[in-house]
């Protein structure tokens, strides 16, 4: 982490290996960087406004079930 002028991306996962394989993945970029991770939609937004991410990369279906109760804030983009 610490890339300069890496864009900064939140990754929502649930799967524990779906979400090592898009850190490797989002490492190996040179102008990425992954700020934060989160295994629920409750803890991405626990988690939100300290990351401070560009970009949210969420799992559209979570096998968990555990999406937000409350609304996603306006920033920042999500991509599922």
């Amino acid at each position: 982490m610490g890339k300069e002028n890496a864009a900064r991306i939140f990754v929502v996962e649930d799967h524990v290996l779906m979400q090592k394989m898009l850190n490797e993945f989002i490492s190996q970029e040179a102008d990425l960087e992954v700020c934060a991770t989160a295994d629920s939609g409750e803890a991405a937004l626990e988690n939100l406004a300290q990351a401070s991410p560009d970009l949210m990369l969420s799992c559209p279906a979570m096998a968990s079930g555990t999406m937000p109760s409350r609304p996603w804030p306006p920033a920042p983009k999500a991509m599922s």
